[in-house]
């Protein structure tokens, strides 16, 4: 269904919208028809009635949690539409997602944004601009580090000394950013009261939503998801027959790669693994914290996780077993799941329409099922770092800074010493001083004498970076300085303005 390239935009306000030419409603019309009307079943019953059932689940589920976000009520509608991505603080290209599902979702239609917290967290934080002397570069401000294997899901929310940390690291970077714009968006972001929800990934999902304002979307992490019937049905399905779903898996998994040219065998997901009769399962558990690999025995319908047995197989989707399982999907599960059982049209980002080739495959042999439609966006947006992008700004920029650091040393000093700022305040004294009419040649020079005395002194403190900026402007001279951190496409959500993004979706949709 998709009909051209799938690349990132690598221009600023260039976006990607596929497939081309269609209108998305009528693809989600198309899907929803030929799902209600496939007769292959799950684990017994009509595909149909496990779709109705999974909305009567998901979607009140849904309402309740974005309410208790403080970002309700959203109003539903027709069709369901629905996106998702991991807790994190979005870029532009991540971003457009979210906003071009309201778009959407604005004509009568509920949009759902999936957060997928069962995702391994690693770490959590955001690429920060920053010009603290010679080029602009970018800083990595880190939020949190989590352990191996540990879901986002584990993870409460900041508390308010992590918080008011990371907000002081991104002030300090984004205070030696000269342009406004960026620093406009992220004055109005950094004021907002700190969210009062308990786990890290609805902390996330409260910060973007106030950002962007009322949208017409509902919430909802993937650890809720995981815990309905229809899910459950869906995994028992799968692991009814998992040694067939092992086969077409990694088959076809094998078979991208090489179309794809990928020599690596973790990407785009591993295979799954086989060694007797045990056989794995395209699901986690969360135990002890961790993400751990599922393990089945097909032939006494066990489960276990590399550190040991879980229990029996469990018998329906009602069994008691699943509350203690913590079962969640993988990235082919999850994505299949909420295409096949949930909604009717999903938005992808590049990589994810990319791997889920591998997904359509697996639906069609494994499901018996002709795979729904889906569709990918995505863009590019660079903050507005003029200077920093023009050669001859930047030289000229360099060399004001130069000058200053030479004459003026306290105007480019950063964050000074209580020492080196008491010495600034008694050279301005000095100079307004030198204003007094009734001052002697005499006293005169000595005032002067004490002012150069004390721009030495805090010159002294600039010839670590004085030698930065005189070494980055023949840098620029000769044509060889570094323009990457002004064309960055990574900045997080919250150093742009939603009504700049706006532009992007409506280009998407013509």
């Amino acid at each position: 269904m998709i009909d051209l390239p799938l690349e990132i935009p690598e221009r600023s306000g260039e976006v990607l919208l596929a497939p081309r030419h269609r209108d998305l409603f009528d693809l989600a019309r198309a899907n929803r028809a030929s799902l209600e009307a496939a007769r292959a079943p799950i684990i017994g019953m009509p595909l149909g009635e496990w779709r109705a059932s999974g909305r009567a689940e998901v979607l009140p589920l849904a309402r309740r949690y974005t309410a208790a976000l403080g970002v309700g009520p959203v109003e539903e509608g027709e069709l369901l539409l629905a996106t998702g991505h991991q807790p994190v603080f979005p870029h532009p290209g991540i971003w457009v997602k979210y906003l071009l599902l309201d778009r959407l979702a604005r004509k009568g239609h509920t949009g759902l944004a999936v957060s997928v917290d069962s995702d391994a967290m690693e770490e959590a934080g955001a690429d920060i601009p920053t010009h603290p002397f010679a080029f602009l570069e970018r800083r990595r401000e880190r939020l949190r580090r989590a352990g191996p294997e540990e879901p986002y899901e584990v993870h409460p929310a900041p508390t308010p000394e992590e918080w008011e940390d990371f907000l002081g690291r991104v002030d300090r970077d984004l205070r030696t950013v000269r342009d406004a714009q960026v620093r406009a968006p992220w004055e109005s972001f950094r004021r907002m009261a700190r969210p009062a929800v308990e786990t890290f990934a609805a902390f996330l999902t409260v910060l973007r939503r106030r950002h962007e304002g009322p949208r017409r979307l509902l919430d909802l992490p993937v650890s809720l998801v995981a815990e309905t019937q229809a899910f459950r049905a869906f995994f028992l399905h799968i692991a009814r027959e998992a040694a067939r779903f092992l086969a077409v898996h990694n088959r076809y998994l094998g078979a991208y790669r090489v179309e794809q040219r990928i020599r690596t065998e973790a990407q785009p997901f591993p295979d799954l693994e086989a060694a007797g009769d045990r056989v794995e399962l395209p699901f986690w558990t969360v135990a002890n914290g961790r993400r751990q690999r599922l393990l089945l025995d097909v032939g006494r319908q066990t489960l276990s996780t590399p550190e040991g047995p879980m229990g029996p197989l469990p018998a329906d989707p009602v069994d008691p077993a699943f509350s203690a399982l913590r079962l969640r999907p993988r990235a082919l599960t999850l994505t299949a799941f909420l295409r096949v059982l949930l909604c009717d049209l999903f938005l992808h980002g590049v990589s994810g329409a990319r791997y889920d080739r591998v997904t359509d495959a697996v639906i069609a042999e494994f499901l018996e099922l002709r795979p729904p439609a889906y569709a990918a966006a995505s863009a590019t947006l660079h903050l507005p770092f003029v200077a920093a992008t023009d050669p001859a700004a930047e030289r000229a920029a360099l060399a004001q800074q130069i000058q200053e650091a030479r004459h003026n040393p306290e105007r480019v000093l950063r964050d000074p010493t209580p020492a080196q700022q008491a010495l600034v305040d008694e050279k301005w004294r000095l100079i307004r001083r030198l204003e007094e009419a009734a001052l002697t040649r005499a006293d005169r020079r000595a005032v002067t004498h004490r002012i150069r005395e004390i721009n030495e002194r805090l010159r002294a403190a600039l010839t670590g970076p004085l030698v930065e900026m005189e070494a980055a402007h023949a840098a620029l001279e000769e044509g060889s300085g570094p323009g990457d951190a002004a064309t960055y496409r990574g900045y997080p959500f919250f150093l742009f303005a939603p009504e700049a993004m706006e532009p992007l979706v409506a280009a998407m949709l013509g």
